[in-house]
């Protein structure tokens, strides 16, 4: 795309959309309409030096185009980047505020979401987390042979053994010690490149519970 994706400016209720080539060809066309009125005016005006109409172009060119970028450009612009920003942070109050952990992967399986929740089950900040392999953090030892074969068919199509699905699985605390948990894994395809979100919740003391009964 020539700027950015569709965008949508709101006017009197109704949404107007702006495609990169729309507004390519409204800026094209303001230009040459400015361009076209100045050389018809110039020739009427008092002698000038190269200079000075050089000058009076460039000066009228701007003040005549600077509204309808405003207009056209830069307020839709903006107000997609506010929106977009709004629901960045009604997303992140969701996250943080979530009852289980919360734990997005991208495509080389780096961590880069990690809710409060998962501080509180895995004990790393995450400042700690962010940018680290999630399967060496939270998986143990002796399942990361199979979680990586998983991983691998998962970055090539999206699926695996456990996307979809929730599942009762053993993890690995920062201290070292295991604990159960209930998986779930999420894939997302993000411009091209398989992501996943991992939504997970320490089941130990359910289980106790259930070894009591």
């Amino acid at each position: 795309p020539l700027l950015t994706p569709d965008i949508n400016m709101e006017k009197n209720g109704h949404i107007i959309r702006f495609s990169p080539a729309r507004l390519f060809l409204i800026i094209a066309a303001s230009v040459f309409l400015i361009e076209a009125v100045i050389m018809i005016l110039l020739p009427h005006q008092p002698v000038l030096s190269t200079a000075a109409a050089a000058v009076l172009d460039t000066s009228a060119l701007v003040l005549l185009l600077s509204p309808v970028l405003y207009f056209f450009l830069f307020r839709p612009l903006l107000g997609h980047i506010n929106e977009r920003r709004a629901m960045e942070e009604r997303l992140q109050i969701i996250t943080e505020n979530a009852a289980d952990a919360i734990v997005c992967v991208d495509d080389r399986d780096e961590i880069y979401v990690w809710n409060k929740k998962a501080h509180e089950i895995f004990g790393y900040t995450a400042e700690e987390a962010k940018g680290k392999p999630f399967h060496s953090l939270i998986v143990p030892e002796r399942h990361r042979e199979k979680a990586a074969k998983g991983l691998e068919l998962f970055f090539k199509t999206g699926t695996g053994p456990i996307i979809g699905k929730t599942l009762e699985l053993t993890a690995l605390r920062k201290d070292g010690a295991e604990f159960p948990v209930e998986l779930s894994i999420a894939a997302m395809n993000i411009r091209g490149h398989w992501h996943s979100t991992a939504v997970i919740r320490d089941v130990t003391a359910r289980k106790k519970m259930e070894d009591e009964l």
